[in-house]
């Protein structure tokens, strides 16, 4: 691997690491993704009747994997699919944005 590099302003360069630690808290999070806004009137319906559960249960899913919580896992396997599966047909994954970064 080839990491980029970052220019101090003491003009040192530092390796970036190629694996963050960051938590689940930092990295699986999008504000007011599907939020439209008229004017001053501002409706958020659409996230929270489309998506609402699917996060929801998509984030419980996800904290177990991260976990490795195996019963957790087990018991949240088809909504970690289904999270993911709602986001990519909308070409949105905003869970892996951190792997392009």
């Amino acid at each position: 691997m080839d990491p980029d590099r970052k220019a101090l302003p003491d003009g040192r360069e530092v390796l970036r690491t190629a694996l963050h630690k960051w938590g689940t808290k930092n990295c699986f999070v999008e504000f007011d993704l599907y939020t439209t806004q008229f004017g001053p009137i501002i409706n958020d319906e659409v996230e929270k009747r489309l998506f609402g559960v699917i996060d929801d249960q998509g984030a419980k899913a996800v904290r177990a994997l991260l976990a490795g919580d195996h019963t957790e896992m087990h018991e949240t396997f088809q909504d970690f699919f289904e999270h993911m599966t709602s986001r990519e047909a909308l070409h949105e994954l905003p869970e892996c944005r951190y792997l392009r970064a």
